[in-house]
């Protein structure tokens, strides 16, 4: 049961973020794992798959604007280390698992030190859990912002930096730059140092979008939802693309920014224990997402010649055991000695 407090903050949190935080989960366990059909629906869900990882950094930022524009340092320290934890968290349970899996299958120990220190100071490790580089990404862009806005006198010229940045982004991934800087490292630092670069624009835009979110309410929400629209619309039939890390590119920029500007505040009516419930599942996204590639891979190698591989029901299975793996140890943190779980969750 949830206590008062819990339950009020649920109810009064944005449904329509969470919404999307489900989507957009359930869109990357696809990628990861993909549907072996076509239709509308799973192409879809695959759409949303290339621009979940945009949306979840404006998400990220946009809700955050106020600690880091005004430099909340004790809420800055908090956020990176609420970041940080599950990498080291759900990376340790990837590596002893699949040393587990080596000494049961081979009776050989698959332990390599040099995996372990990549793994925790980039995390993108083939075998392990990468797609937790994106944790790495947000502590890389959180601090660089941070570092910038300390030197900023007042509010007008941090939005000028937050502008300027994109600009300087985008620069270095059309002129090729980011690609030739970062395309030749080891694949554990290319793609997270790579993607840090291409992610710092969605990071300024939703922490844009959060600064003058009162600005955009009602017809004027209309109104930027339509530029936005047919920015992408434009840059996705006239912009060429680049070679870069997968998340490079105006399209992806502006679709970013049109879907999530679209979710939040989304004007839906729902009864509010369903509201509570929606927030709820929404909160638990973060755990899903850091355990879907070893539960999905629990998975298949369980279940791998079932008829159902390679189906819409496959990440179904997976995105349910992953809820319910991060339900589970969010209720851990009733217990003072495992209250930090909440961070991994």
């Amino acid at each position: 049961m949830l206590n008062d407090v819990k339950y009020n903050k649920l109810s009064n949190q944005d449904v329509g973020i969470s919404i999307l935080r489900i989507i957009l989960c359930f869109s990357v366990i696809q990628v990861h794992f993909p549907v072996n059909n076509s239709t509308f629906v799973d192409k879809l869900i695959g759409l949303c798959g290339g621009l979940a990882v945009p949306c979840f950094m404006f998400i990220s930022f946009y809700l955050f604007e106020d600690d880091l524009f005004h430099l909340n340092i004790s809420k800055i320290k908090n956020r990176i280390i609420r970041l940080y934890i599950p990498v080291v968290f759900w990376n340790s349970i990837f590596i002893i698992a699949k040393d587990a899996y080596s000494i049961f299958t081979t009776k050989q120990f698959d332990f390599k030190i040099n995996q372990i220190i990549m793994s925790m100071l980039f995390s993108h490790v083939s075998g392990l859990d990468e797609p937790l580089w994106f944790l790495i990404s947000q502590i890389f862009i959180l601090i660089i912002l941070v570092i910038l806005f300390l030197y900023m006198n007042n509010e007008s010229s941090k939005i000028f930096i937050l502008i300027l940045i994109s600009l300087f982004t985008f620069y270095l991934e059309y002129s090729g730059l980011s690609y030739y800087l970062f395309g030749s490292a080891v694949w554990e630092v290319k793609f997270t140092l790579g993607r840090t670069i291409e992610c710092m624009p969605y990071a300024a835009s939703g922490i844009l979008f959060s600064y003058f979110h009162n600005n955009f309410k009602g017809k004027n929400k209309i109104y930027l939802l339509v530029i936005l629209f047919s920015i992408t619309y434009i840059t996705k039939k006239y912009i060429p693309y680049v070679e870069g890390f997968y998340y490079n590119g105006l399209y992806l920029l502006f679709a970013a920014n049109f879907i999530c500007v679209a979710f939040i505040d989304f004007p839906i009516a729902l009864p509010r224990e369903w509201h509570i419930m929606i927030n709820y599942i929404g909160a638990r996204t973060m755990g899903v997402y850091c355990s879907h590639i070893l539960v999905g891979n629990l998975i298949n190698r369980l279940f791998g010649n079932q008829s159902f591989y390679g189906s819409p029901f496959l990440d179904s299975l997976i995105f349910i055991a992953c809820l319910i793996i991060s339900i589970l140890l969010y209720q851990l943190t009733k217990l003072k000695k495992w209250h930090w779980i909440s961070n991994v969750t």
